[in-house]
């Protein structure tokens, strides 16, 4: 039937994509990203709440923040990763991240629960874009939208 062969062709291109070393870099970066985007979702607030007391004003003002920096980091990202290569910003930008991930385990007032706000904005803004950008560069142009959506299949 008709859902069955649709069906069997997405699998075949899921496999074809898998088969490239980088579009599996991507997904496990898009992993990566989605486990660092786990944390600043559920963790960091609740360690807002207990250490310094925020409740969901002060919560949402670190939270706008880290959307801000997406505004602006997302161009600049885009511009670097153009520049100096996918890599050169994907795995800085996961490792500030990470970077965030630890500093909110120590962060202990609000000077430091806003550094780690920071990390973890700043590493989401310039990864993310240019994850995009590596999973398209590497699918075959009648295959980017597949490659896409595979890749974020990992988030």
């Amino acid at each position: 039937s008709s859902s069955s062969s649709s069906s069997s062709r997405q699998g075949a291109v899921a496999r074809e994509l898998l088969e490239c070393p980088r579009q599996r870099a991507a997904i496990l970066a898009n992993a990566a990203l989605a486990a660092n985007y786990a944390v600043a979702l559920s963790v960091f607030p609740l360690h807002c709440a207990e250490v310094c007391g925020y409740g969901p004003l002060e919560v949402g003002l670190l939270f706008s923040g880290m959307a801000a920096l997406g505004c602006v980091g997302g161009p600049v990202s885009g511009y670097l990763s153009d520049k100096f290569g996918r890599a050169a910003v994907i795995g800085p930008g996961l490792l500030l991240c990470a970077t965030g991930d630890v500093a909110l385990c120590f962060a202990s007032d609000h000077a430091s629960l806003s550094a780690a706000a920071f990390a973890l904005g700043a590493g989401e803004c310039l990864s993310a874009p240019a994850i995009a950008a590596a999973t398209a560069d590497e699918a075959p142009p009648t295959k980017r939208s597949e490659a896409l959506a595979l890749s974020r299949t990992a988030t």
